[in-house]
């Protein structure tokens, strides 16, 4: 019998992003993942089965905190160069792919951090 998720995070404390106030707590959630994809996101007390049953493969995450559907946006104090070129053809709707073909792109940074001497990165870096 073909189950319901293909993996199941169970005992976590999940941190959910949520429209009304930036984001969700739940203290005792648990995550269902479908092809890929986050399916299922409930506390462990509204499951209707066992974790075993819903899901070919479990993970017990002990209280440890999950964050679904969040992006990791950041950025490096260290680097050199500059994309916000990139930006702008985001705005117009060019693919990460298109962008690096252009000269954009992780391979960019890591170049043109390359091309700078490291008295020059330290100096950016402490302002």
């Amino acid at each position: 019998m073909r189950k319901k998720y293909d993996h199941i995070w169970v005992n976590a404390m999940l941190v959910c992003p949520s429209t009304s106030n930036g984001f969700n707590t739940i203290s005792d959630g648990a995550i269902g993942v479908k092809d890929g994809k986050i399916a299922l996101i409930t506390t462990m007390s509204d499951l209707v089965e066992v974790p075993s049953e819903l899901a070919d493969k479990v993970h017990h995450v002990n209280g440890h905190c999950l964050t679904p559907g969040l992006i990791d946006c950041h950025t490096h104090i260290v680097f050199g160069g500059n994309r916000s070129s990139e930006f702008e053809m985001r705005l117009e709707g060019k693919s990460y792919q298109e962008i690096a073909q252009a000269g954009g792109g992780i391979i960019s940074s890591v170049l043109s951090t390359r091309d700078v001497s490291q008295e020059s990165l330290v100096a950016s870096a402490f302002k």
